[in-house]
């Protein structure tokens, strides 16, 4: 990951535990957005990591330089 500014990962809930660590273990400055239920009456966006593991959750993590 040394080599990338930006990931979108999508459905984040079915590894969210893994993914969490290897964006936590990177000393980068970094900005975390996640999104639940996008477009839907109930979409949900959280800045960081969603606590609740839904099936349509979608994390943008940006490496600030």
């Amino acid at each position: 990951m040394p080599y990338v500014d930006t990931i979108v990962a999508m459905k984040t809930s079915r590894h969210l535990d893994l993914l969490e660590d290897c964006i936590n273990n990177d000393p980068r400055e970094k900005e975390i957005v996640s999104v639940q239920n996008c477009t839907m009456e109930d979409e949900n966006i959280v800045h960081g990591f969603v606590d609740n593991k839904k099936y349509f959750s979608t994390s943008i993590i940006k490496f600030k330089k």
